[in-house]
């Protein structure tokens, strides 16, 4: 599946037990990173998938506080499920990193990678995962 005319591109696969997204954009904004986020929630109700790679080929962060904001809307929508993102961009660790420890004190199972190995392993593993918050929920 690709989009047209957006201000990104965002490609959709089923593959095995979790849905494959890969968004590539030059920059991103919180409403168009809730776009893309909906419809691969959407992507995930229709194939009864509760867990996510998402390449994410996007250069830039938003601002910590959109980052947060966002965070909530993901967790509304996409609730509880396993997402794996793939950070090929070393500028943003730092943010990306931050992004990860405030979803998993929202209890959102999310996690960064360098690579789609790594982040493939950690969706196919399905122990619990103990750096989450599991007395809040």
């Amino acid at each position: 599946m690709r989009t047209e005319s957006k201000p990104y591109e965002l490609i959709i696969e089923v593959r095995a037990d979790y849905l494959y997204a890969r968004i590539t954009a030059d920059a991103i904004d919180r409403h168009t990173a809730n776009e893309y986020l909906q419809r691969i929630a959407s992507e995930c109700v229709q194939h009864t998938l509760n867990k996510v790679l998402i390449d994410r080929r996007i250069p830039m962060m938003m601002s910590d506080a959109d980052n947060y904001l966002l965070i909530m809307d993901m967790a509304r929508f996409l609730g509880r499920r396993k997402i794996a993102f793939v950070n090929p961009f070393e500028q943003i660790d730092a943010k990306m990193e931050l992004s990860e420890v405030m979803s998993r004190n929202r209890n959102v199972p999310y996690r960064v990678f360098r690579n789609e190995e790594d982040a493939i392993a950690w969706l196919e593993n399905d122990a619990p995962d103990v750096n989450m918050h599991l007395s809040d929920g």
